[in-house]
């Protein structure tokens, strides 16, 4: 895919109503979470710039019921926010980079944002995936991971699922210190999934 080219399409599979329900979100809280994980502006990697008056001129819900929903969806640990810039919790664990081609090209998605949420990233990258840990540290050498909050244990996944279980998820990762300085060699191996 090029970058004037976008992705067509986003799985939604039927557990995230169920994750709604449990959740115990209202009909705007739910139509904004679908909004953010099938946004026109969405990557895949799941951090992107999402202006709340995106939300409201899309959906149609008023600018204050955006702000209450995006800040549920926060608290629920479903997203990350920081200004206008979004970062869905679980992308990579739903839908990580498989080849470094697609690596390549996710972090050439994210490279320019200007955004606390790049070591957020960096640091589920390196829970979830090292190949694209591996390229964002390649592009971005002074990028440190941040692990501002706790990870989330909800894996369950709105987008796909596979037996029941979330895709590619056998157990959980170490924890990361963020005093540790992580090199592309030391990702080699582990925690790809």
């Amino acid at each position: 895919m090029t970058q004037t080219q976008t992705q067509t399409y986003y799985r939604v599979g039927p557990i995230f109503w169920r994750t709604a329900a449990r959740k115990g979100w209202d009909n705007d809280t739910k139509l904004v979470a679908l909004y953010v994980l099938t946004s026109p502006h969405r990557v895949t990697e799941g951090l992107f710039s999402l202006p709340a008056e995106y939300v409201v001129a899309d959906t149609g819900i008023t600018k204050p019921k955006v702000g209450k929903a995006l800040a549920r969806l926060e608290a629920d640990e479903f997203i990350e926010r920081d200004g206008d810039y979004v970062l869905i919790i679980n992308a990579l664990v739903w839908q990580a980079p498989r080849a470094k081609s697609n690596a390549v090209h996710a972090v050439s998605q994210v490279r320019g944002l200007r955004t606390s949420l790049l070591g957020r990233l960096l640091a589920l990258a390196i829970e979830h995936c090292s190949l694209f840990a591996e390229q964002l540290l390649l592009a971005m050498p002074d990028l440190r991971p941040v692990h501002s909050r706790q990870l989330s244990t909800d894996q369950s996944n709105p987008l796909t699922q596979t037996n029941g279980r979330p895709k590619g998820r056998s157990s959980p990762a170490p924890a990361l210190t963020s005093s540790r300085t992580y090199l592309p060699g030391d990702l080699q191996g582990g925690g790809e999934r």
